[in-house]
């Protein structure tokens, strides 16, 4: 913890809507991106809540990165794989990764999935 509390020493943390955060980048800035999951197509995890992050959202997040995008930030999204970012995918790289999920309560539940990786940047490994 104090290395950590060392290096945030010169930063600024800050609560606050998603797209706030994100209109304020600029050309040199990089976002990590890696927001609740959204989808129609399977149960997903809803411990935040299952009303924190909705389609009306995830639109919303589209757009705050094609205006960051258009500013020259780079960004890395990571999502699950499913028909709601279909439209966004298409518009940038994108490429699958596996990821190892350990949120199970039961270590023979915890299992490997796939995921999207969504970047501006030409420097991303796909």
């Amino acid at each position: 913890m104090k290395a950590a509390s060392n290096r945030l020493q010169n930063s600024l943390l800050e609560v606050s809507d998603f797209e706030t955060i994100v209109d304020q980048t600029m050309k040199g800035d990089f976002l990590y991106v890696d927001p609740p999951y959204v989808t129609s197509s399977q149960k997903i995890f809803i411990e935040y809540g299952s009303r924190v992050f909705s389609e009306k959202d995830l639109e919303r997040l589209f757009l705050s990165l094609d205006r960051a995008d258009g500013r020259g930030v780079k960004f890395v999204l990571s999502y699950t794989l499913a028909p709601e970012i279909e439209s966004f995918q298409n518009k940038y790289r994108s490429f699958i990764v596996e990821a190892r999920r350990n949120m199970a309560g039961f270590t023979g539940a915890r299992r490997t999935v796939k995921e999207l990786i969504i970047t501006n940047s030409e420097y991303a490994n796909g």
